[in-house]
């Protein structure tokens, strides 16, 4: 198939938002990105047909791919993936005068043409930005080293035609047009990426509330209401002192006992001042209850800074108000 030749200069266009290809996937996408460099790739390898254009199938594509180690599988994908991201190159950007690629199919396989060397030059452009961008992706397809692309920046079209006046203002006009679709598009997305971080903050700030609004005890929810967005261990550091205050406060203790110390003067057995219960091994085990609060919940975030996962969080600040609430049952025993 013989090159067509334009009849407009090329649009211009964005080599970093061509970049963007396979977006919804993130970077578990970015081996559709190699494309426009295999295809490159083949043309200069293979050797360069002046005036004729390029030919290549999805399945070379996708051995590309797999051999050198981007994409693994893709085997039932082949077409619908690989010929969307052409169609993708193509429509985005109004590749499309002449025309990047024109498909044609036989025995299942995609198989379709690429205007080379009219498109070489842009996509010498896209090689150097995806190499510079992606210069891991970029090392793999050429492990043992790159071939020699050639000389770039030159098109295949042998001298430049000299527009009508009308139609040099109707391309300066779609110029126009295509460059403000870019940046409309390009707001979107951040628009978008705005409104998913808020949705994630939302979500957050609506857990916090809902683990406030779990507490019982009045003194605890307002202190760690002002710690809504404090990290987690300052929050579980912040309940571990209440419930020592808390202690020391119903148990009219000094404040030279703290912690564990605190708890078994309060609440042994054989030197109880809060009393849960009469029988001794009951006694003693609530008091292992404070005391594990105490070694579990208090002192580790006094000492070292810790990533509390949220879910556990919430379980601990729970604990440490159900233990608030048990004090208000004990039966506070005058000392000697």
């Amino acid at each position: 198939m013989a090159t067509q030749k334009s009849k407009r200069p090329l649009r211009p266009w964005n080599i970093t938002s061509l970049l963007v290809l396979g977006q919804r996937e993130g970077v578990k996408a970015n081996y559709l990105k190699a494309i426009p460099v295999i295809i490159l790739e083949k043309w200069v390898r293979h050797g360069k047909i002046e005036d004729k254009a390029n030919f290549i199938s999805t399945d070379e594509l996708a051995e590309r791919l797999e051999e050198s180690g981007l994409r693994r599988n893709l085997k039932g994908k082949r077409n619908g993936v690989l010929l969307g991201s052409l169609s993708t190159i193509q429509n985005s950007r109004n590749l499309k005068d002449p025309p990047l690629i024109e498909y044609r199919g036989a025995k299942g396989d995609a198989m379709f043409w690429v205007n080379l060397p009219y498109y070489e030059p842009l996509l010498q452009e896209y090689r150097k930005k995806y190499r510079g961008l992606l210069p891991d992706d970029y090392g793999k397809l050429f492990p043992d080293g790159e071939p020699d692309w050639g000389p770039q920046g030159i098109t295949a079209t042998k001298s430049p035609r000299i527009e009508p006046k009308s139609l040099r203002i109707l391309q300066v006009l779609e110029e126009y047009e295509a460059a403000w679709q870019e940046r409309v598009q390009e707001a979107e997305n951040r628009a978008k990426a705005a409104e998913e971080e808020n949705r994630k903050l939302s979500e957050k700030l609506s857990q916090s509330n809902s683990a406030l609004g779990e507490i019982t005890d009045e003194r605890l929810r307002k202190r760690i209401g002002t710690l809504l967005k404090s990290p987690l261990d300052t929050v579980i550091r912040e309940a571990g002192v209440i419930l020592e205050d808390r202690l020391r406060e119903i148990g009219k203790a000094g404040n030279d006992l703290e912690g564990v110390k605190l708890v078994d003067a309060l609440l042994s057995p054989d030197k109880k001042r809060l009393v849960f219960s009469s029988h001794p091994g009951e006694q003693e085990g609530v008091k292992m209850l404070y005391r594990g609060a105490m070694q579990f919940i208090r002192n580790p975030p006094m000492h070292k800074l810790i990533e509390y996962r949220e879910d556990t969080a919430r379980l601990l600040i729970r604990l440490v108000d159900s233990l608030l609430l048990l004090l208000s049952e004990a039966e506070i025993q005058q000392s000697d």
